[in-house]
């Protein structure tokens, strides 16, 4: 077998046997020497990985070495929206003792990318990852939520999931009539069940 699918293989029967952390470095060899078509599901490999052994129980693997297992995925591909919100969340885990801290930095992690990436819609960079950064935008900081779905319906109009983020921020911060508003217009344009439980 090729060298990207003997690493993929490897990877997968340790994430199988429970080691989500030795599986990573086999994940992002695997990217490294995978033709393009392959990368990107290698990559939600990697990151499943990544996000399993943070999760674990007594995990050994510190932040700052699954922050350079994600760089080096940033550097195989830099236009990947998953791979700055993994960052992100890592960002805040490495400044646990002062959250302010590592809310500015997350922060300003997703702004450099959305700079770098600001004539293209995260939701076409990798179909689906909106939500993940309205979600963590919404939890940490609702004002960047509201500037997020904002900007982004901008690039993708047509994008429901922006529509109802807005709604979400809307009443996250206390603007109760403006998301009742912003929810009627959306309701008109395109009804549905996750936006009438936002109602």
């Amino acid at each position: 077998p090729k060298g990207h699918e003997t690493n993929a293989a490897l990877a997968m029967a340790l994430l199988e046997s429970g080691d989500s952390a030795g599986s990573l470095s086999y994940w992002i060899s695997a990217c490294k020497d995978a033709p393009a078509a392959y990368q990107s599901r290698f990559i939600t490999w990697a990151l499943i990985s990544m996000e399993r052994s943070l999760q674990a129980e007594g995990t050994a693997v510190l932040p700052s070495v699954q922050a350079g297992g994600l760089q080096t995925l940033s550097s195989l591909a830099p236009n990947d929206p998953r791979i700055p919100l993994a960052l992100a969340r890592i960002d805040l885990q490495q400044q646990a003792d002062n959250p302010a801290l590592g809310v500015a930095r997350a922060f300003r992690r997703l702004d450099n990318f959305l700079r770098t990436n600001d004539d293209e819609a995260i939701a076409d960079l990798h179909a689906n990852t909106e939500e993940d950064w309205i979600d963590f935008y919404l939890r940490y900081g609702p004002k960047q939520a509201l500037s997020f779905c904002r900007s982004q319906l901008e690039l993708s109009p047509g994008k429901s999931s922006l529509w109802l983020g807005e709604v979400r921020a809307l009443r996250a911060l206390g603007r109760h009539q403006d998301a009742l508003e912003a929810a009627e217009q959306v309701l008109q344009m395109a009804p549905s069940a996750a936006l009438y439980e936002e109602i």
